[in-house]
């Protein structure tokens, strides 16, 4: 093997991609000299993605393009059309570029953490990507949604592979010694497979969309799109296991390995028939299964709260009139949710970390960073009560029995009578760790907090649970003796965010795993769902219904998620920097969100939305075209 050319990349390339027609090749990598502790990295580290055009002859080649991208890129794949380029890395999503318009970024699909491996179902469709998540997404390009999730592997997966015909799904990882080959097949075959439907025709397969860049093929908006999942029958998948003979290793240096293929998994899991899994769903977890959903409003403007600086914590009302913010410039401002005028307030001597308003409405809560809890009244418009603590109060909640929970930095939960501040029990866990976030139940009767520390600053992704990464619930009462432990849950990382639904059926819970994982309260909190998110989770709040689940937090962003179908419904627009605080109004008509970097809370106007279909967004027709065939070659 001789060395014909040098192509300089900068950064330290971490992977390479031909394009079909061997013309073009693709590099990404990059350098993170501060190992992850940093979230803005610099420029200067070349983190990016560099496309070469190679000679006919194979003797040079040319810089074609440099594509620049905030985190080290770990994988880099052409479609086998040739008309994308998909880019992964660390900033956890996958950017799908397009070839033909200098690879101008078509759309990015986040992803639940760092990306290390892609690939491309040979008819240009589907993306499968895996990596620091732990299990394998398979992404429909066209229609930019999730189309399938592998169950969780032992820890990263590090390469993906289609086989040629698609019937095959490839994969690997750390942690195993083992590639597993998972079986792979399109929603006509699931239904050819069922005795009572029909097997498609060839008529079918005619007119169904062609994604492969041929120039004939039409939109097929009429037809179902194709979809992975896994096969319906027979084994889940079959394990290629590489069983190493005692013989043959010399410590922990392999010297040779024999194949051994085996069936793993069990068979045919289809819900039996007359069963509705929505409805189901909805039926044990005690919320509506309605036909709308809720949107951004197009009819209302949002409104701004401003103050003069960072904004860390909002409530609003139980009647949803008001809504009470507070933050870095040690004011309390009681705002009008009608209009955002504000209706009364109090300049405070410490900034404000955390503010929860009573159910009765007669009261406001505030934490400050003096390690001081204050008591404001809503019909005096004054200061009523207050109380010192000997370490900063980072939490605070109250129940439905006026009872306040104020949550320490010295792991404990001081249980407070309102209005006279008296404490009831000191609430402690040995290994809670710093408490972070509180809830109540919504009938008064549980608290639960979360917390945890860690001690390795983010550069361990194994943590301790030591640490106190974990939620713990109490059942708390007007008495100290009818308080007690419950129960605690264990995290795989620091719990930042904590809340009942208003049903009381579901414990939502958040943190630094990017991950919201769904318990159910009456099944001694067993876990039912998880959602994936792009980043560490920081707040959460509920709709009114208990159907949505608002999400907020390093990611910059709002997420609605959908409990029933388990789906993200809409996203609200960036923010400057990391959101601390979301809520849903009462009435669920606003959507309040607030957080590092924006000196106020926003106020997002909430609608139910029509169902019908809605037009694509401006400028995605053209790389779906791209897709379908109908893109025009320069």
């Amino acid at each position: 093997m001789e060395s014909i050319t040098e192509l300089a990349h900068d950064g330290q390339a971490r992977s390479l991609t031909f394009s079909p027609d061997g013309t073009l090749l693709a590099g990404g990598g990059g350098v993170d000299d501060k190992h992850g502790l940093m979230t803005k990295k610099s420029k200067y580290n070349k983190m990016k993605t560099v496309i070469w055009q190679l000679a006919a002859d194979g003797n040079s080649a040319s810089h074609v393009a440099a594509v620049e991208f905030d985190d080290i890129v770990h994988a880099t794949v052409f479609a086998p059309g040739g008309n994308l380029l998909a880019v992964g890395g660390e900033n956890c999503e996958v950017a799908v570029l397009l070839v033909d318009r200098g690879f101008e970024r078509a759309t990015s699909l986040q992803c639940a953490a760092g990306v290390r491996c892609l690939a491309w179902s040979p008819d240009n469709r589907f993306l499968a990507s895996g990596g620091e998540d732990m299990q394998i997404s398979i992404w429909d390009v066209v229609d930019e949604v999730l189309a399938l999730q592998l169950p969780k592997a032992r820890d990263w997966y590090c390469g993906l592979a289609f086989s040629t015909d698609g019937l095959w799904l490839a994969s690997c990882g750390f942690g195993t010694r083992e590639v597993l080959l998972h079986p792979v097949t399109t929603s006509e075959e699931r239904l050819a497979s069922r005795p009572s439907s029909r097997a498609p025709s060839e008529a079918d397969e005619a007119e169904a969309p062609s994604l492969d860049g041929d120039e004939d093929a039409h939109d097929g908006a009429d037809h179902e799109p194709r979809r992975l999942s896994s096969s319906p029958a027979g084994p889940q998948s079959l394990a290629v296991t590489m069983s190493v003979p005692a013989s043959v290793e010399t410590g922990d240096q392999v010297q040779g390995f024999m194949l051994k293929v085996e069936q793993v998994g069990s068979g045919d899991e289809r819900r039996p028939q007359g069963r509705d899994a929505r409805s189901d769903k909805a039926l044990m977890l005690g919320v509506p299964l309605g036909q709308t959903r809720p949107a951004l409003s197009t009819s209302r403007q949002a409104v701004e709260l401003k103050h003069t600086d960072e904004v860390m914590g909002l409530a609003f009302s139980p009647d949803g009139r008001f809504v009470a913010t507070g933050g870095e410039d040690a004011s309390l401002v009681i705002w009008d949710a009608a209009d955002g005028s504000k209706a009364a307030g109090a300049k405070l001597d410490d900034p404000i970390s955390s503010l929860a308003y009573s159910p009765s409405g007669l009261y406001v809560a505030v934490a400050t960073t003096g390690s001081s809890l204050v008591l404001w009244g809503t019909a005096e418009k004054c200061e009523v009560g207050s109380k010192e603590f000997d370490a900063p109060v980072l939490t605070v909640a109250i129940g439905k029995s006026e009872l306040l929970a104020a949550g320490t930095a010295d792991k404990g939960v001081s249980l407070l009578s309102l209005p006279n501040m008296q404490e009831i029990a000191c609430l402690q866990h040995d290994d809670i760790g710093t408490l972070r976030c509180l809830s109540f139940s919504p009938c008064g009767g549980m608290l639960t907090g979360g917390g945890g520390i860690d001690d390795m600053h983010g550069l361990m992704t194994n943590k301790s649970q030591r640490n106190g990464m974990q939620t713990v619930v109490w059942r708390v009462a007007a008495v100290e003796q009818d308080c007690k432990y419950m129960r605690s849950i264990p995290f795989p990382d620091i719990v930042h965010a904590v809340a009942f639904s208003p049903t009381g059926t579901l414990l939502a819970v958040g943190g630094e795993d990017r991950a919201i994982s769904m318990m159910l309260v009456d099944r001694d909190f067993e876990s039912v769902s998880h959602f994936a998110c792009v980043a560490g989770v920081r707040c959460l709040g509920w709709s009114p219904d208990s159907r949505f689940l608002a999400s907020g937090g390093e990611d910059m962003q709002v997420t609605i998620w959908d409990v029933i179908s388990e789906q993200m419904v809409f996203q609200t627009p960036k923010a400057p920097d990391w959101l601390c605080c979301v809520r849903f109004s009462p009435d669920g008509r606003w959507l309040a969100s607030c957080g590092f970097g924006h000196t106020g809370a926003t106020l997002h106007p909430v609608e139910d939305e029509k169902q019908e279909s809605s037009p694509s967004e401006p400028g995605r027709a053209g790389w779906r075209g791209s897709l379908r065939g109908d893109r025009r070659r320069p």
